[in-house]
């Protein structure tokens, strides 16, 4: 078993929030990824997007690492 999902960008439309779209993604992905043998599911979220934080929080996903960046 190995193999990474990374997720480098979830959005949906502010009228469609709520609604369980995300939530149905994210299940769906898992599906694939059980097939696949995928063992992590990854995605990076800057630090003030409370959104992004509270809906990858709320389907399981859970804070692993800091990441420290410099943009010039």
């Amino acid at each position: 078993n190995s193999g990474v999902f990374k997720i480098t960008i979830a959005y949906v439309e502010p009228t469609s929030r709520r609604k369980g779209v995300f939530k149905a993604l994210m299940n769906a992905l898992r599906e694939i990824a059980t097939q696949d043998k995928i063992v992590r599911i990854t995605t990076e979220i800057a630090p003030m997007n409370a959104i992004a934080k509270a809906a990858f929080g709320q389907v399981g996903l859970k804070p692993s690492t800091v990441v420290y960046d410099q943009y010039m």
